[in-house]
């Protein structure tokens, strides 16, 4: 049977001059209706880099096709796209893993945002799609199924819970971030007992400022904590007299950017180096590469290997060399540099 061509016009915003998408089903022959599809990974990922006008192909955080059901039904893929130009050549790209029965090309309001209401003055209403202003009132809490919910404040002092469901994935690690005094706009279904909506997306308006506490860094020799000599001069171990600048991780994670004091130490040392990688292409030494970007690899090799410090030898346990790893260390951010360089 030749496959029929349909084209069905689905959904007509009622309202103004509405955006609209278009999604192309393909369905599968009765006889494959209820069984696995075999929809393949790489040409679905083929076919969403060669056709940028189609969206919500695959998820490949997560290694999920979203264009195939995973439910028993009759469809067998669904491509969607901003323009219905290529939309047939597209789905034809894509290894369904068994032939069409036929296909239909719906124009739809998917990925347009035509469901989101904005709230009157009586309020959200139940079983509606909303975008309300809100302020967060509590701390984000994981809770049993992977679910993230937290408080806030809406219009009108509305009391919301916010609700981020495990299938939102990466999604409840943004929420997780979140804290009290945070400005948001929340979109997503009004729960019909009123007072909770299933969070489809967010917009993050303004972050409160919090105060961190970050407790000082231990010192790789000898493990004992660090002391300060200053507010602005550096760290230095009450046991063994080393001195160290105060990790840039640690106040970068405050919120309080790199301190003064280690700036000069950084740009001395990334123009040093940038200099020697200058100098070693000046004399056909070393490949193209860029120097400042050489220097800064070179330097957060360092940096990482002095953040994990002790734990090293820990993780090494009693492998062979594990007492002289900052010997091994030094060699090895050298070799590594130097191959990288003079790879041709």
């Amino acid at each position: 049977m030749p496959t029929r061509k349909i084209k069905i016009t689905a959904i007509r915003v009622a309202f103004g001059e509405a955006a609209t998408t278009f999604e192309l089903i393909a369905y599968r022959k009765q006889t494959a209706w209820g069984t696995r599809r075999h929809v393949g990974w790489e040409s679905v990922e083929a076919m969403d880099r060669q056709f940028p006008e189609t969206f919500n192909n695959i998820d490949r955080a997560n290694r999920h096709i979203a264009l195939a059901p995973s439910t028993p039904c009759p469809v067998l893929i669904g491509v969607r796209a901003q323009s219905p130009a290529r939309l047939l050549d597209a789905a034809r790209t894509v290894d369904a893993g068994e032939p069409w029965a036929g296909y239909l090309l719906f124009e739809t309001n998917q990925g347009t945002d035509a469901h989101i209401v904005e709230p009157g003055n009586a309020g959200p209403r139940k079983l509606t799609t909303v975008s309300l202003l809100a302020m967060v009132s509590s701390r984000p809490a994981r809770l049993p199924g992977g679910h993230v919910v937290f408080e806030a404040t809406g219009p009108e002092g509305l009391g919301i819970e916010c609700v981020a469901y495990e299938p939102t994935k990466q999604f409840r690690n943004v929420v997780g971030l979140l804290g009290p005094g945070d400005r948001i706009r929340a979109v997503g279904a009004w729960r019909e007992g009123g007072s909770s909506i299933n969070l489809e997306k967010m917009e993050l308006i303004e972050i409160a400022t919090r105060v961190v506490s970050v407790p000082p860094p231990r010192c790789a020799s000898c493990g004992t904590t660090f002391k300060s000599t200053g507010r602005k001069g550096p760290l230095r171990c009450r046991t063994c007299g080393a001195e160290a600048p105060r990790l840039v991780l640690h106040q970068v994670l405050a919120g309080e950017g790199i301190p003064p004091f280690a700036q000069p130490y950084l740009r001395r040392n990334l123009a040093a180096i940038a200099q020697v990688v200058r100098d070693g292409r000046a004399r056909g030494e070393f490949r193209a590469a860029d120097p400042t970007l050489v220097a800064f690899t070179i330097i957060s090799q360092s940096i990482w290997f002095a953040l994990v410090g002790r734990e090293i030898v820990g993780i090494l346990g009693g492998l062979p060399g594990a007492g002289d790893v900052a010997d091994r260390v030094e060699r090895h951010v050298v070799d590594v540099a130097t191959r990288f360089l003079e790879e041709s």
